[in-house]
């Protein structure tokens, strides 16, 4: 039986775990790494070769889609910075047959760019998610659970530098998740009247707070703050309410503490485990090609979370710098 064909495009930081993740698959790929920067491809081949039983896997990389030969490509997962995703995702589809995507986050710039892809793999027919991955580990799965009859579930994520622009997706699917809601709306805009440089050249970071509540009333406020001192970590927390009890979060630490109304000392508490990609990315392909499904958002779900985000940091971009952008520069 010939091998599925799985293509990981963007060999960066984020797309050589990916790598790593397939590498560990027990069922044998042929994967096809794709990325325009060479020092990348070899960074990433280095670590897939890493992985022990790296061999049974077929691995070839290329520098751009145009090189390789015609597939049919039964996993995708596009790895690239956001500013290009839109772009290499309408290439992908005209060159090749695809099945399943798997977007990295933040998917897309714009609400239209989302409808745009959107309406291109409904037509295609190609069925894809949103790499939102906390809802494969299992202590949110047994919470999701835990909370499932409990009403309405108010979350808060505070910390230091931890990416707010990059990562809030992250923190409203996982509200997302636990409550079955999706659609949220922004109800408090506290960040700071100040656009920062990201870490990542020519994209950009916000700091400071903003809420966002569901018609069910699920609430969430994410918070971050600019790191006082070079030589902090980025951190955060989460804290989960519901009636008569707080679930405090510290994933950094592998802990969570449940209170019992206005108690100083936790009556149980929980281990969190964290999976990172490089132990992820098996169970996701895996999950897709044995079931068609993944616990993974769709990415039609996925742009009704990203929504409040979107809509939030557009309207702070526009407070400073008074002028409007068709796509905003956040990866």
């Amino acid at each position: 039986m010939s091998k599925k064909n799985i293509m990981v495009i963007g060999a960066g930081q984020l797309g050589s775990r990916h790598l790593q993740g397939l590498a560990k698959s027990e069922e044998p790929f042929t994967i096809a790494v794709v990325d325009p920067n060479t020092s990348n491809l070899e960074v990433a081949i280095n670590r897939f070769k890493e992985i022990a039983g790296y061999e049974r896997h077929d691995l070839f990389s290329y520098k751009s889609l145009q090189e390789i030969p015609n597939l049919i490509l039964d996993v995708v997962i596009i790895a690239t910075n956001a500013d290009v995703r839109a772009m290499i995702t309408k290439q992908m589809v005209e060159l090749f047959e695809v099945r399943n995507i798997i977007f990295e986050k933040v998917a897309f710039q714009s609400e239209n760019q989302f409808l745009e892809i959107i309406e291109l793999l409904q037509t295609k027919k190609i069925k894809s998610w949103v790499n939102c991955p906390r809802r494969h580990f299992p202590f949110y799965q047994y919470l999701k659970e835990y909370l499932s009859d409990k009403g309405p579930i108010s979350m808060e994520v505070n910390g230091v530098d931890w990416g707010l622009a990059c990562n809030a997706v992250h923190q409203i699917d996982l509200l997302a998740f636990l409550s079955g809601e999706t659609r949220f709306q922004v109800v408090e805009n506290l960040l700071h009247e100040k656009i920062y440089q990201s870490k990542r050249q020519n994209f950009i970071e916000f700091y400071g707070s903003f809420s966002g509540k569901s018609i069910s009333g699920n609430h969430f406020k994410l918070s971050c703050e600019v790191k006082k001192d070079d030589g902090d970590k980025p951190f955060l927390t989460h804290q989960i309410s519901i009636q008569g009890e707080t679930i405090l979060i510290k994933e950094s630490q592998g802990v969570s503490e449940f209170y019992k109304e206005d108690a100083k000392i936790p009556y149980r508490t929980e281990e969190v485990k964290m999976m990172y990609q490089s132990g992820l990315t098996n169970l996701q392909v895996k999950q897709i090609l044995d079931t068609g499904l993944s616990h993974l958002p769709t990415l039609e779900e996925s742009f009704e979370i990203h929504k409040p985000l979107l809509s939030v940091l557009n309207e702070q971009y526009f407070k400073i710098l008074g002028k409007r952008i068709n796509e905003l520069p956040i990866t």
